[in-house]
């Protein structure tokens, strides 16, 4: 059976998946790992094109209202200084 463009299928045949549509994805860094107490530092979504290209993205930086631990800070970047100038 020769290949078909998915636009000559039916509907009904078409299978579309996750994978196969645009999506989102969405990250959050934060002053720790316990998620019960940690404030939120810096947040991200990028859309992604069902080919995988981004479409947009966005980020944002806010100021967690707490000093920073140096140990968040080397791993996301941003110092308590930072959140409180900028976020």
């Amino acid at each position: 059976m020769p290949a078909r463009e998915v636009s000559d299928l039916p509907h009904s045949v078409v299978r579309m998946t996750w994978s196969t549509q645009t999506r989102a994805a969405f990250d959050l860094e934060t002053t720790g790992r316990n998620s019960r107490a940690a404030r939120i530092v810096t947040a991200s979504i990028v859309v992604l094109g069902p080919e995988g290209s981004i479409e947009s993205e966005h980020e944002w930086l806010a100021d967690p209202g707490v000093e920073i631990p140096e140990e968040a800070s080397e791993v996301h970047g941003v110092t308590t200084e930072r959140a409180r100038a900028e976020g």
